[in-house]
């Protein structure tokens, strides 16, 4: 395989465009003694001449606009990459960008972000709420570095680190309650339920296991945040379903919460990134106070 210096290609590039050695030479500071040398150099690898040397200056053979154009092609590709990759650092530059999921981002995050900022105070960290699929466009497109939320699986170009494990939960109102320690989601059929709507993985996640069991719920209430659920069991409009990590901690006054018993009523929460990235230095230091918040959070339940 030929291999050739790039800063070799970069002067015949130069010398092609402008069809002399001399003002090749000029543009990038070589003597055109050098640029002669250089593109003899060039000729000599590759076993065939690139120009042909005329009295008004040298034109490329058909052998070297094949490469002419080839390295050129090349070299704006990578120009592009380049560019692309200043944008990138430039963005970096003292900001960290994350996405997370709605149920975290108004429950463990905050407090995550006011112990970061403590420590950093010079940081300037952007969220962006999204949910799990959502976040893969973001860390393709390299618009966020890390995404903080449930796993999403049969993903090839993302790597997820699962962190802690979180149940699927009944926030029950009193005047629904039959006060069993845990419950099956086939004995909540036949009472008022509150369920996120079809677009959240706790959604899927709720409908495959009652599929498995051929069952089916009386969802009289479909929202689209755990805050909105919550505030209709409160009223006691019936039992909201929804991820452990979306209840409070202590439930108010006439609430309560059970977990749904069943071996695939839970969920894998983490860290996801894109393969082959590499984090910026305050993004390293945020996930790890991820990490320690979540895995104390549910030592603690």
């Amino acid at each position: 395989m030929i291999q050739i210096n790039l800063k070799l290609i970069n002067v015949f590039l130069v010398a092609a465009e402008q069809r002399s050695f001399t003002r090749a030479a000029e543009i990038t500071n070589r003597s055109p003694s050098a640029v002669s040398m250089q593109i003899k150099e060039i000729e000599a690898q590759i076993g065939m001449a690139l120009f042909l040397r005329t009295q008004q200056g040298v034109v490329l053979t058909p052998e070297g606009q094949i490469l002419y154009d080839t390295a050129h092609n090349a070299i704006g590709t990578v120009e592009i990459g380049l560019e692309r990759l200043g944008r990138i650092a430039a963005a970096r530059n003292g900001n960290i960008r994350l996405a997370c999921a709605p149920t975290l981002a108004a429950t463990r995050l905050p407090d995550i972000l006011v112990d970061f900022k403590k420590r950093f105070p010079n940081s300037a960290v952007s969220v962006i709420e999204v949910s799990p699929r959502a976040s893969v466009k973001f860390l393709k497109d390299q618009m966020v570095e890390f995404y903080v939320g449930p796993e999403l699986p049969d993903q090839t170009d993302i790597l997820f680190e699962a962190v802690a494990e979180d149940p699927l939960v009944a926030f029950i109102p009193q005047n629904f309650d039959p006060g069993h320690p845990v419950l099956a989601l086939k004995d909540l059929c036949d009472t008022p339920v509150i369920m996120l709507d079809k677009q959240t993985a706790i959604r899927s996640l709720t409908e495959e296991i009652l599929a498995g069991e051929a069952q089916a719920l009386n969802v009289q209430y479909e929202v689209h945040t755990a805050q909105t659920a919550l505030a209709l069991a409160t009223g006691g409009l019936g039992i909201a379903i929804l991820p452990g990590i979306a209840v409070p901690t202590v439930p108010p006054d006439g609430m309560r919460i059970v977990r749904i018993d069943h071996p695939r009523a839970r969920r894998w929460l983490g860290i996801m990134t894109l393969k082959g990235s590499a984090p910026h230095r305050y993004s390293e230091t945020l996930m790890d106070m991820v990490r320690l918040d979540l895995k104390r959070y549910y030592k603690a339940q």
